[in-house]
């Protein structure tokens, strides 16, 4: 069923919600996240309660999902129907974006119709994100701004007006055998590990 989500203030605090562990885990570190729609971004923060998280990759585009990992999924429907009552998010054949971060900041940011071929973002669409990643003595967090016209300029249209609808899923993640563990905001109806799939994501429509 969709949400409706209302456009908030830049210095408009998170509403925060758990993550639900599926599918196999080695440890299940307690994480809480939140989105907000702001006049000029799509934002979401994760607070992860995990010491010494994994943190090996160093640059963007690498393994990111071996470390440990906070994820944000979009999904958004093309412009005629953007603002439609029966908008659901499919399977296939619908722009998403998946951007994959870890303590240190690094990221994996890439947008396309289907699982295979996904085009990366430029660095000169990676530097309009901003990222911070904290790390503290029992926990960690993550904050991710994805600017209005960054979405526009992939999508071809803007996707952040007033009644425009879309979907997302919040993610934590490390797929390396020692800290292995995945959880989601909205349940993945998969019998193994797989976040792509924005059938499962949570639609909303933005509202002033």
């Amino acid at each position: 069923m969709m949400q409706l989500l209302r456009r908030v203030a830049d210095d408009a605090p998170f509403d925060y919600a758990p993550l639900q562990f599926l599918w196999h885990n080695v440890i299940k570190p307690n994480t809480r996240a939140a989105i907000k729609v702001t006049s000029q971004a799509i934002q979401a923060a994760f607070i992860v309660q995990e010491a010494h998280p994994r943190c090996e990759v160093t640059e963007n585009f690498g393994r990111i999902c071996t470390d440990s990992a906070c994820e944000l999924f979009l999904a958004f429907p093309d412009a005629a129907a953007c603002r439609a009552e029966s908008f659901v998010p499919q399977a296939s054949d619908q722009l998403y974006l998946n951007f994959e971060v870890n303590a240190a900041g690094f990221i994996y940011a890439k947008y396309g119709r289907e699982r295979q071929g996904r085009v990366a973002l430029s660095d000169k669409q990676l530097a309009l994100l901003e990222i911070s990643a904290q790390v503290q003595e029992q926990m960690w967090t993550l904050e991710l701004s994805i600017p209005r016209t960054l979405l526009q300029e992939i999508a071809d249209f803007d996707v952040l007006a007033d009644g425009c609808n879309f979907a997302y899923n919040l993610y934590k993640i490390s797929e390396h055998p020692s800290c292995e563990h995945y959880a989601a905001r909205f349940a993945l109806n998969s019998p193994t590990p797989n976040f792509h799939r924005p059938q499962d994501f949570q639609a909303v429509k933005i509202v002033p």
